[in-house]
C-alpha cells in the first residue's frame, strides 16, 4: 500500500476564515469529489480553524 497526498480543491472563502466557513467549503469539495467516506484528514493553514472546522464537518457528514 502506498500513501498519496493530493490537493483536491482550492476554494475561495469569502468573509472571515472561521472554522464554520472553512467547514462549509471543505464539505462542498468533498461532496463534489465523492470522497467523504475515504477522508482520513485534511490540513489547513492554521491550527485554530482546524480545531473548529474538522469537528463541524464531521458532525455534518454524520447527519
Amino acid at each position: 500500500m502506498q500513501i498519496h497526498s493530493l490537493l483536491i480543491g482550492l476554494r475561495r472563502v469569502r468573509g472571515a476564515h472561521s472554522g464554520e466557513n472553512i467547514a462549509e467549503r471543505i464539505g462542498l469539495v468533498l461532496e463534489e469529489m465523492g470522497v467523504i467516506s475515504n477522508l482520513g484528514c485534511f490540513i489547513g493553514d492554521t491550527i485554530a480553524t482546524n480545531d473548529v472546522s474538522y469537528p463541524l464537518y464531521l458532525e455534518e457528514a454524520a447527519s
